[in-house]
């Protein structure tokens, strides 16, 4: 690996962290405030995180769910080639992932 994979360091809390992520489209409504592709939807991601039992076991959360998003956008906004930030998929949280909606 060319670049080195960055860590999130641990909350000094009495909680764990639990997270999840939403991902809702709105079929009835054209999307107007961007430039997308002529007939998008409306579309909005969310990413809740909240208090969850300390011992808990499970799949870390990433840091970026989806890094193809940002390295693609910075390919064609900065020039820079996708390389430099494969490894934002690498990074993991120390949150729990609860669930996908």
């Amino acid at each position: 690996m060319l670049f080195p994979v960055f860590t999130v360091d641990e909350l000094a809390c009495p909680y764990g962290i639990g997270t999840v992520a939403y991902h809702w489209s709105d079929s009835t409504r054209e999307e107007t405030s961007v430039v997308t592709a002529a007939g998008a939807k409306r579309e909005l991601s969310v990413r809740i995180w909240y208090p969850f039992g300390k011992d808990a076991k499970g799949a870390r959360a990433p840091y970026v769910p989806d890094s193809n998003v940002y390295t693609e956008a910075y390919q064609k906004t900065q020039g820079l080639p996708q390389l430099f930030l494969t490894s934002l998929g690498q990074v993991r949280t120390h949150a729990f992932e609860c669930g996908d909606g």
